[in-house]
Protein backbone atom coordinates (compact mmCIF):
# COMPACT_ATOMS: atom_id res chain seq x y z
CA UNK A 1 0.00 0.00 0.00
CA UNK A 2 2.65 2.35 1.16
CA UNK A 3 4.82 1.51 -2.14
CA UNK A 4 2.08 2.09 -4.34
CA UNK A 5 1.14 5.55 -2.77
CA UNK A 6 4.50 6.45 -3.06
CA UNK A 7 4.59 5.50 -6.58
CA UNK A 8 1.12 7.31 -7.56
CA UNK A 9 2.71 10.68 -5.65
CA UNK A 10 5.80 9.89 -8.06
CA UNK A 11 3.70 9.61 -10.89
CA UNK A 12 2.29 12.87 -10.51
CA UNK A 13 5.15 14.98 -9.80
CA UNK A 14 6.92 13.72 -12.69
CA UNK A 15 3.76 15.02 -14.81
CA UNK A 16 4.25 18.35 -13.48
CA UNK A 17 7.76 18.53 -13.73
CA UNK A 18 7.01 16.95 -17.45
CA UNK A 19 4.55 19.63 -18.46
CA UNK A 20 6.91 22.60 -16.86
CA UNK A 21 9.79 21.23 -19.11
CA UNK A 22 7.79 21.18 -21.94
CA UNK A 23 7.21 24.45 -21.74
CA UNK A 24 10.75 25.56 -21.78
CA UNK A 25 11.47 26.71 -25.68
CA UNK A 26 14.87 27.32 -25.56
CA UNK A 27 17.92 26.67 -27.78
CA UNK A 28 20.24 25.83 -24.70
CA UNK A 29 18.06 23.60 -23.17
CA UNK A 30 17.01 19.65 -24.31
CA UNK A 31 13.41 20.66 -24.10
CA UNK A 32 10.82 17.55 -24.06
CA UNK A 33 8.98 16.73 -27.41
CA UNK A 34 6.38 14.27 -25.69
CA UNK A 35 5.48 12.66 -22.51
CA UNK A 36 3.46 10.09 -21.31
CA UNK A 37 3.01 6.51 -19.37
CA UNK A 38 3.47 3.03 -21.19
CA UNK A 39 2.74 -0.01 -19.41
CA UNK A 40 1.68 2.38 -16.36
CA UNK A 41 5.77 3.42 -16.46
CA UNK A 42 6.31 7.41 -16.49
CA UNK A 43 8.05 8.39 -20.07
CA UNK A 44 9.62 11.71 -21.95
CA UNK A 45 10.63 11.56 -25.14
CA UNK A 46 13.40 14.37 -25.73
CA UNK A 47 15.44 14.78 -29.27
CA UNK A 48 18.90 12.99 -29.69
CA UNK A 49 21.49 15.61 -28.76
CA UNK A 50 24.76 13.63 -30.63
CA UNK A 51 28.03 15.42 -29.77
CA UNK A 52 28.84 14.19 -26.60
CA UNK A 53 29.62 15.64 -22.66
CA UNK A 54 31.44 18.42 -21.37
CA UNK A 55 32.24 15.27 -19.06
CA UNK A 56 34.02 13.45 -21.75
CA UNK A 57 35.69 16.38 -23.59
CA UNK A 58 37.02 17.17 -19.70
CA UNK A 59 38.43 13.71 -19.68
CA UNK A 60 41.05 15.06 -22.31
CA UNK A 61 42.18 17.91 -19.33
CA UNK A 62 41.54 21.91 -19.11
CA UNK A 63 40.05 23.57 -21.71
CA UNK A 64 41.52 27.00 -23.32
CA UNK A 65 39.73 30.64 -22.16
CA UNK A 66 38.49 30.69 -26.05
CA UNK A 67 36.83 26.81 -25.63
CA UNK A 68 35.30 28.13 -22.29
CA UNK A 69 33.76 31.68 -23.97
CA UNK A 70 31.93 29.25 -26.76
CA UNK A 71 30.11 27.20 -23.79
CA UNK A 72 29.57 29.15 -20.98
CA UNK A 73 27.53 32.19 -22.03
CA UNK A 74 25.36 29.75 -24.26
CA UNK A 75 24.47 27.81 -20.95
CA UNK A 76 24.27 31.08 -18.86
CA UNK A 77 21.57 32.18 -21.08
CA UNK A 78 19.58 29.09 -20.56
CA UNK A 79 19.62 28.97 -16.61
CA UNK A 80 18.36 32.71 -16.55
CA UNK A 81 15.48 31.80 -19.04
CA UNK A 82 14.78 28.54 -16.59
CA UNK A 83 15.43 31.11 -13.60
CA UNK A 84 13.44 33.32 -14.33
CA UNK A 85 10.57 30.96 -14.87
CA UNK A 86 11.10 29.58 -10.87
CA UNK A 87 13.00 26.38 -12.36
CA UNK A 88 16.66 25.48 -10.52
CA UNK A 89 18.09 23.15 -12.51
CA UNK A 90 19.27 21.33 -9.13
CA UNK A 91 22.55 18.97 -10.76
CA UNK A 92 24.74 21.25 -13.19
CA UNK A 93 27.14 19.06 -13.21
CA UNK A 94 29.54 18.26 -16.92
CA UNK A 95 27.40 15.03 -17.31
CA UNK A 96 24.41 17.16 -18.04
CA UNK A 97 26.00 19.74 -20.74
CA UNK A 98 25.22 18.22 -24.06
CA UNK A 99 26.91 19.14 -27.27
CA UNK A 100 25.04 18.68 -30.76
CA UNK A 101 26.93 18.08 -33.67
CA UNK A 102 27.95 21.76 -34.25
CA UNK A 103 29.45 21.96 -30.74
CA UNK A 104 26.26 23.96 -29.46
CA UNK A 105 25.94 23.12 -25.44
CA UNK A 106 22.66 22.09 -24.11
CA UNK A 107 21.68 21.61 -20.58
CA UNK A 108 19.32 18.21 -19.94
CA UNK A 109 17.81 17.03 -16.66
CA UNK A 110 16.49 19.99 -15.52
CA UNK A 111 14.08 18.97 -12.24
CA UNK A 112 14.43 15.40 -12.72
CA UNK A 113 16.65 15.13 -9.38
CA UNK A 114 13.86 16.92 -7.04
CA UNK A 115 11.16 14.48 -8.53
CA UNK A 116 13.40 11.72 -7.38
CA UNK A 117 13.84 13.17 -4.45
CA UNK A 118 10.25 14.10 -3.50
CA UNK A 119 8.94 10.26 -3.78
CA UNK A 120 12.03 9.21 -1.01
CA UNK A 121 11.50 11.85 1.77
CA UNK A 122 13.09 9.15 4.51
CA UNK A 123 16.39 9.67 1.64
CA UNK A 124 16.80 13.22 2.88
CA UNK A 125 16.32 12.46 6.54
CA UNK A 126 18.84 9.85 6.84
CA UNK A 127 21.37 12.45 5.19
CA UNK A 128 21.83 11.27 1.87
CA UNK A 129 21.78 14.89 -0.18
CA UNK A 130 19.38 15.18 -3.48
CA UNK A 131 22.29 16.22 -6.40
CA UNK A 132 26.04 15.49 -7.25
CA UNK A 133 28.32 16.14 -3.97
CA UNK A 134 30.86 17.49 -6.35
CA UNK A 135 28.77 19.88 -7.36
CA UNK A 136 26.32 21.09 -4.67
CA UNK A 137 26.18 24.60 -3.60
CA UNK A 138 26.08 25.13 0.77
CA UNK A 139 22.50 25.26 0.47
CA UNK A 140 21.87 22.08 -0.53
CA UNK A 141 23.95 20.70 1.38
CA UNK A 142 21.81 22.27 4.21
CA UNK A 143 19.00 20.22 3.23
CA UNK A 144 17.32 23.88 2.12
CA UNK A 145 14.01 23.04 0.26
CA UNK A 146 13.45 26.56 -1.15
CA UNK A 147 16.28 26.69 -3.67
CA UNK A 148 16.47 29.74 -5.91
CA UNK A 149 18.62 29.94 -9.16
CA UNK A 150 21.65 31.35 -7.35
CA UNK A 151 22.20 26.99 -6.09
CA UNK A 152 23.01 26.74 -10.01
CA UNK A 153 25.19 29.85 -10.44
CA UNK A 154 27.68 27.85 -7.53
CA UNK A 155 27.43 24.95 -9.72
CA UNK A 156 28.24 26.59 -12.73
CA UNK A 157 31.43 27.95 -10.36
CA UNK A 158 32.08 24.41 -10.08
CA UNK A 159 32.21 23.50 -13.72
CA UNK A 160 33.93 26.81 -14.59
CA UNK A 161 36.91 25.71 -11.91
CA UNK A 162 37.11 22.31 -13.61
CA UNK A 163 37.08 23.10 -17.05
CA UNK A 164 40.10 26.24 -16.26
CA UNK A 165 41.77 23.37 -14.40
CA UNK A 166 40.83 19.87 -15.59
CA UNK A 167 40.06 18.98 -11.44
CA UNK A 168 37.28 19.73 -9.04
CA UNK A 169 37.66 22.44 -6.29
CA UNK A 170 36.88 20.06 -4.23
CA UNK A 171 38.24 16.27 -4.19
CA UNK A 172 38.35 13.49 -2.00
CA UNK A 173 36.66 9.75 -2.34
CA UNK A 174 34.56 10.33 0.96
CA UNK A 175 30.96 12.53 -0.47
CA UNK A 176 30.78 13.47 3.21
CA UNK A 177 34.17 15.16 3.17
CA UNK A 178 33.61 16.86 -0.37
CA UNK A 179 30.20 18.60 0.98
CA UNK A 180 31.74 19.72 4.02
CA UNK A 181 34.50 21.29 1.91
CA UNK A 182 31.61 22.69 -0.02
CA UNK A 183 29.97 24.36 3.63
CA UNK A 184 33.52 25.53 5.06
CA UNK A 185 36.89 25.57 2.75
CA UNK A 186 37.18 28.85 0.49
CA UNK A 187 37.99 28.06 -3.74
CA UNK A 188 41.47 26.59 -4.01
CA UNK A 189 43.46 29.17 -5.31
CA UNK A 190 44.19 29.08 -8.89
CA UNK A 191 48.15 29.85 -8.27
CA UNK A 192 48.62 26.98 -6.55
CA UNK A 193 46.37 24.93 -8.97
CA UNK A 194 47.32 26.63 -12.27
CA UNK A 195 49.69 28.74 -11.96
CA UNK A 196 49.92 29.94 -15.90
CA UNK A 197 46.22 31.06 -15.65
CA UNK A 198 45.39 34.94 -15.92
CA UNK A 199 44.77 36.33 -12.34
CA UNK A 200 41.38 37.70 -13.30
CA UNK A 201 39.91 34.13 -13.30
CA UNK A 202 40.51 33.78 -9.87
CA UNK A 203 37.69 36.96 -8.91
CA UNK A 204 35.26 35.18 -11.15
CA UNK A 205 35.56 31.81 -9.02
CA UNK A 206 35.49 33.79 -5.80
CA UNK A 207 31.98 34.85 -6.52
CA UNK A 208 30.47 32.61 -8.12
CA UNK A 209 31.57 29.93 -5.60
CA UNK A 210 30.67 32.62 -2.51
CA UNK A 211 29.55 30.35 0.18
CA UNK A 212 26.25 32.55 0.79
CA UNK A 213 23.74 33.22 -2.16
CA UNK A 214 23.74 36.90 -1.51
CA UNK A 215 27.54 37.38 -2.52
CA UNK A 216 27.11 35.33 -6.03
CA UNK A 217 26.41 36.76 -9.23
CA UNK A 218 22.80 37.73 -9.04
CA UNK A 219 22.40 35.89 -12.51
CA UNK A 220 24.01 33.72 -14.66
CA UNK A 221 24.64 36.00 -17.74
CA UNK A 222 26.65 38.53 -15.01
CA UNK A 223 29.09 35.68 -14.65
CA UNK A 224 29.25 34.92 -19.06
CA UNK A 225 29.90 38.45 -18.82
CA UNK A 226 32.91 38.53 -16.96
CA UNK A 227 34.60 35.42 -18.66
CA UNK A 228 33.88 37.12 -21.92
CA UNK A 229 35.57 40.19 -20.53
CA UNK A 230 38.31 37.79 -19.40
CA UNK A 231 38.70 36.12 -22.40
CA UNK A 232 38.62 39.41 -24.28
CA UNK A 233 35.74 37.85 -26.61
CA UNK A 234 33.26 39.86 -28.24
CA UNK A 235 29.72 38.41 -27.27
CA UNK A 236 27.82 36.42 -30.31
CA UNK A 237 24.53 37.69 -31.39
CA UNK A 238 22.01 35.79 -29.24
CA UNK A 239 20.15 32.69 -31.12
CA UNK A 240 16.77 33.07 -33.50
CA UNK A 241 13.71 32.69 -31.30
CA UNK A 242 12.23 29.55 -30.88
CA UNK A 243 8.80 28.67 -31.66
CA UNK A 244 6.92 28.59 -28.75
CA UNK A 245 4.32 30.58 -26.69
CA UNK A 246 1.15 31.21 -28.97
CA UNK A 247 -0.02 31.83 -32.23
CA UNK A 248 -1.78 34.47 -33.87
CA UNK A 249 -3.53 34.59 -37.21
CA UNK A 250 -3.18 37.29 -38.75
CA UNK A 251 -4.66 39.18 -41.98
CA UNK A 252 -1.73 40.99 -44.07
CA UNK A 253 -3.21 43.41 -46.61
CA UNK A 254 -1.45 42.58 -50.42
CA UNK A 255 -0.62 45.68 -51.67
CA UNK A 256 -2.62 47.83 -49.46
CA UNK A 257 -1.31 51.05 -47.10
CA UNK A 258 -0.85 50.18 -43.64
CA UNK A 259 -2.09 52.62 -40.56
CA UNK A 260 0.23 53.77 -37.91
CA UNK A 261 2.39 51.12 -36.52
CA UNK A 262 1.16 49.45 -33.25
CA UNK A 263 3.72 48.47 -30.16
CA UNK A 264 6.70 46.47 -31.88
CA UNK A 265 5.63 42.47 -31.27
CA UNK A 266 8.81 39.84 -31.93
CA UNK A 267 7.25 37.37 -33.38
CA UNK A 268 8.60 34.45 -35.75
CA UNK A 269 5.97 33.57 -39.35
CA UNK A 270 5.24 30.18 -39.27
CA UNK A 271 3.77 29.74 -42.84
CA UNK A 272 0.69 31.34 -44.49
CA UNK A 273 -2.60 31.04 -46.68
CA UNK A 274 -4.30 33.18 -49.23
CA UNK A 275 -7.52 33.81 -49.17
CA UNK A 276 -10.43 37.15 -50.23
CA UNK A 277 -10.28 39.45 -46.60
CA UNK A 278 -13.01 38.01 -44.76
CA UNK A 279 -15.88 40.61 -43.96
CA UNK A 280 -15.86 38.67 -40.28
CA UNK A 281 -13.72 36.78 -38.22
CA UNK A 282 -12.57 33.27 -39.79
CA UNK A 283 -13.77 30.61 -38.10
CA UNK A 284 -11.04 29.50 -35.81
CA UNK A 285 -11.82 27.27 -32.81
CA UNK A 286 -9.80 28.38 -30.30
CA UNK A 287 -9.44 32.17 -31.40
CA UNK A 288 -10.19 34.78 -28.78
CA UNK A 289 -9.53 37.96 -30.43
CA UNK A 290 -11.96 39.50 -33.02
CA UNK A 291 -11.13 40.97 -36.06
CA UNK A 292 -10.58 44.89 -35.95
CA UNK A 293 -13.69 47.27 -37.29
CA UNK A 294 -12.18 48.25 -40.91
CA UNK A 295 -10.46 45.01 -41.95
CA UNK A 296 -9.09 46.27 -45.45
CA UNK A 297 -10.96 45.04 -48.82
CA UNK A 298 -8.94 43.00 -52.18
CA UNK A 299 -6.79 40.15 -51.70
CA UNK A 300 -4.98 39.69 -48.32
CA UNK A 301 -2.95 36.65 -46.77
CA UNK A 302 -3.51 34.84 -43.75
CA UNK A 303 -0.61 34.22 -41.52
CA UNK A 304 0.16 32.50 -38.86
CA UNK A 305 2.54 34.26 -36.62
CA UNK A 306 4.23 32.57 -32.78
CA UNK A 307 5.52 34.67 -29.83
CA UNK A 308 9.14 34.08 -29.57
CA UNK A 309 11.90 32.85 -26.98
CA UNK A 310 10.46 34.57 -23.47
CA UNK A 311 7.40 36.21 -25.04
CA UNK A 312 3.94 35.81 -24.13
CA UNK A 313 1.04 36.34 -26.63
CA UNK A 314 1.41 39.96 -27.80
CA UNK A 315 -1.56 42.38 -25.78
CA UNK A 316 -4.58 42.39 -27.34
CA UNK A 317 -3.89 44.77 -29.78
CA UNK A 318 -6.08 44.97 -33.15
CA UNK A 319 -2.60 44.79 -34.85
CA UNK A 320 0.90 44.24 -34.74
CA UNK A 321 4.59 44.72 -36.21
CA UNK A 322 6.78 41.74 -37.01
CA UNK A 323 10.55 42.25 -35.78
CA UNK A 324 11.88 38.71 -36.07
CA UNK A 325 11.29 35.79 -38.48
CA UNK A 326 12.54 32.39 -38.25
CA UNK A 327 11.62 28.95 -40.50
CA UNK A 328 9.81 26.02 -39.17
CA UNK A 329 10.29 22.39 -40.64
CA UNK A 330 7.37 21.06 -40.81
CA UNK A 331 5.35 18.18 -42.80
CA UNK A 332 3.38 19.09 -46.61
CA UNK A 333 0.78 21.13 -46.55
CA UNK A 334 -0.03 25.29 -47.47
CA UNK A 335 0.09 26.16 -44.03
CA UNK A 336 3.46 24.79 -42.75
CA UNK A 337 5.08 25.45 -45.94
CA UNK A 338 7.56 28.54 -45.72
CA UNK A 339 6.91 31.49 -45.98
CA UNK A 340 7.97 33.50 -48.98
CA UNK A 341 8.06 37.60 -49.30
CA UNK A 342 7.60 38.35 -45.77
CA UNK A 343 9.71 40.93 -44.20
CA UNK A 344 10.66 42.11 -40.90
CA UNK A 345 8.56 45.21 -40.33
CA UNK A 346 5.32 44.44 -41.98
CA UNK A 347 2.03 45.46 -40.08
CA UNK A 348 -1.21 42.95 -40.06
CA UNK A 349 -4.32 42.99 -38.45
CA UNK A 350 -5.06 40.23 -36.11
CA UNK A 351 -7.77 38.64 -36.24
CA UNK A 352 -7.47 35.15 -34.65
CA UNK A 353 -5.28 34.11 -31.29
CA UNK A 354 -4.38 30.29 -30.23
CA UNK A 355 -2.36 29.16 -27.48
CA UNK A 356 0.30 26.39 -28.89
Amino acid sequence: GGDLAQFSDFRKRFHGLAVVVWRLRHPGIVGVIDFGEHDSRPYLVMPYVGGGTLAARLDRGPMSPAEIAAILPPLADALDYAHVRDLVHRDIKPSNILFDDAGRPHLTDFGIVKVLGDTHTSVTRTGTWLGTPDYMSPEQVHGIETLDGRSDIYALGVVLFEMLTGRLPFENTNPIVIAVKHLNEPPPRLRDTAPALAAGWQPILDRALAKSPEDRYPSASAMAADVLAQTHVIPSPPPPPVLGGGALWALRPDNTPTPPPSPVVAAATIGSETAAAPTSSPARPTSTVAPPAGVSSGESTIVAVVAGTGTELPPEEPRFRLTALTELRAGPGTLFATLAGLKVGEEMDVIGRDEV
